[in-house]
């Protein structure tokens, strides 16, 4: 929880913040709100007034996490926060809102915020920012159908910046999701190498997959961190930047970007010349 709340205390001075999105209940996307009653959670720490999350999931009713989070939820609604779905959004035609003068977010349609899907993923909240003519592109952990409906709902628009889906795995950032967006710049949030979900290289976020999908459209592409070490049972886990802190600023002069690390991009990292087959387009 120090972590983000020093990072979030960089912008936010006056405790609150205005909207909080939770895309799906995965762990790596909802435990800073999911706390113990003995740990402050997110909610607790910050005024919230707004809360967009998931209108579904495969949590179990009882799980620790998810009961741990309708508890904060709940409470955090009691205090004064205004709380929506997804679908709810959609449903009572609350999908757009604007954040400032110029800025809205609009929360994005897609099927499986009404049907099941098999994987927790796909529930994820999917939005778009749009600053003038410039678009920010989130999906969360959306995979390939969720993709497919997303395309199908709504009026894509090409973005300025696109947030990886699902870390840069090879179940996200379709090629006909890219063919739609045609991405500028995309962000990457995973750790580069680490083998927590498979031991296949070519499959470790940001996969080969991911990359060949994203390269005809731009070789701007940045990580956040990097997996150093990784070795089973007690043999140690290590940690590092990549491009660190990844901060984009819309302003009247364009977009620009800004590192807490390095600044290079995917393709001129050591961990891609050694791990990664270039692609065509970035050659």
């Amino acid at each position: 929880i120090s972590t983000i709340t020093s990072y979030i205390d960089r912008f936010v001075t006056d405790g609150k913040l205005e909207y909080v999105i939770v895309t799906h209940a995965h762990e790596d996307h909802y435990a800073g709100f999911a706390t113990n009653e003995e740990v402050d959670s997110l909610f607790d720490i910050y005024e919230c007034e707004v809360i967009i999350d998931f209108a579904r999931t495969n949590q179990k009713e009882d799980g620790r996490l998810y009961s741990n989070y309708k508890r904060e939820l709940a409470d955090e609604i009691a205090a004064g926060a205004t709380h929506y779905t997804a679908r709810e959004c959609i449903e009572q035609d609350n999908d757009v809102f604007r954040l400032s003068a110029g800025v809205t977010m609009t929360i994005l349609d897609q099927r499986y915020y009404y049907e099941d899907a098999s994987s927790e993923n796909d529930y994820s909240v999917c939005t778009l920012i749009t600053h003038g003519d410039k678009n920010f592109l989130f999906t969360g952990d959306l995979e390939e159908k969720g993709e497919l409906s997303l395309i199908e709902k709504n009026t894509l628009p090409e973005v300025e910046v696109y947030k990886a889906g699902h870390h840069g795995s090879k179940t996200s950032s379709s090629p006909e999701l890219m063919d739609v967006i045609k991405p500028e710049i995309v962000c990457v949030c995973c750790c580069a190498g680490s083998a927590e979900y498979t031991d296949t290289i070519e499959n470790q976020f940001p996969t080969q997959i991911f990359i060949d999908n994203v390269a005809p459209y731009t070789d701007a592409v940045y990580v956040t961190t990097l997996c150093t070490k990784w070795e089973s049972g007690d043999g140690g886990k290590e940690f590092t930047s990549m491009n660190g802190n990844i901060t984009i600023t819309s302003g009247l002069n364009g977009i620009s970007l800004s590192f807490s690390a390095d600044s290079k991009k995917l393709k001129d990292t050591e961990w891609f010349k050694e791990n990664r087959s270039c692609p065509e387009a970035w050659k």
